[in-house]
């Protein structure tokens, strides 16, 4: 395996400064400006400040650091 870096993307506040996500949780991306700058994120809700939704596709395997393993995307709801 070769590791290149890729893109780094923020997440926003977390409620109490951070979360502990349990293996296997299902977490929510808002990728809208206004939930960046406005929600406080939980273990099941977080926001970004890029729309990776436009460049995201169902299966496609988002990295999420914070929580150190992979997630699979499995439905992609874009925010109106």
């Amino acid at each position: 395996m070769l590791d290149t870096k890729g893109p780094e993307i923020r997440i926003g506040k977390m409620k109490d400064g951070k979360q502990k996500v349990e293996a296997n949780t299902i977490i929510l991306i808002h990728t809208t400006l206004e939930k960046f700058q406005t929600l406080e994120g939980t273990s099941t809700e977080i926001s970004v400040a890029y729309d990776m939704a436009k460049d995201l596709e169902v299966g496609n395997q988002v990295l999420i650091v914070m929580v150190n393993y992979q997630q699979l995307l499995l439905k992609l709801v874009k925010d109106m």
